[in-house]
């Protein structure tokens, strides 16, 4: 009898929600999905320091926490969106699965818990490693995990399903560089009158967005 009501209430959970927050960019979805659901711009004040495309400017990952006060603040509405306006869900009523890195601070882990369980009322949060879930989810044990992200790569080698964490390894050869590399190409060198604020990192990405997907049609039509 017991495990028929374990099973009933197994069936009937409603399904989990998948956060993935990156620098750039935020993917967010259902368990169930093969696809995130919708990619969303993070917004500009999060990560603010290693968004900026100015080698002088741009800072560490520590800094973007000095404010707590003002990242939980960011961060609740921003989820607040995502909940209420892009997967329109009551969090309550659902798992929260947070994609949690290993370079991820400490602080914006316990800070985004603190915000989904005590302001949005969520029942359960499950952290999975985000540095290994792309090869479990191939049904393979071991291999290499490169995770290519806006602010840096990391290459975590997987042993029989534990990360080798002697062999961790993280170089700045990042998303950012290439921005840097395209601005450079765009800015200063045959329109030397064009202001700083041109192309930003929206414009940047725009302009990559539809090189690749003219370059992707070509590759059909040939």
């Amino acid at each position: 009898m017991a495990d028929r009501q374990d099973k009933k209430h197994f069936f009937s959970e409603k399904t989990g929600v998948i956060l993935d927050i990156g620098v750039l960019y935020t993917k967010i979805g259902f368990v169930s999905d093969n696809l995130p659901r919708k990619i969303l711009k993070t917004p500009g004040t999060l990560f603010k320091q290693l968004k900026s495309l100015n080698l002088e400017k741009r800072g560490f990952l520590a800094d973007c926490f000095k404010d707590t006060d003002k990242l939980k603040y960011e961060l609740e509405h921003f989820l607040h969106d995502i909940f209420y306006t892009e997967l329109l869900i009551n969090p309550s009523e659902r798992n929260i699965f947070y994609v949690d890195n290993i370079m991820t601070p400490r602080i914006l882990t316990e800070s985004i818990g603190d915000i989904l369980f005590n302001k949005f009322q969520v029942k359960k949060v499950f952290y999975v490693f985000g540095n290994s879930m792309p090869l479990y989810c191939t049904g393979l044990f071991s291999g290499v995990v490169i995770d290519c992200g806006f602010n840096e790569t990391q290459v975590m080698p997987i042993y029989d399903g534990f990360p080798l964490m002697r062999a961790f390894g993280v170089t700045e050869a990042a998303g950012y560089q290439q921005d840097l590399l395209l601005k450079r190409k765009l800015f200063f060198e045959d329109n030397p009158n064009l202001t700083d604020k041109i192309f930003d990192i929206s414009r940047i990405e725009n302009i990559k967005f539809k090189f690749v997907r003219a370059q992707r049609r070509e590759s059909y039509e040939h």
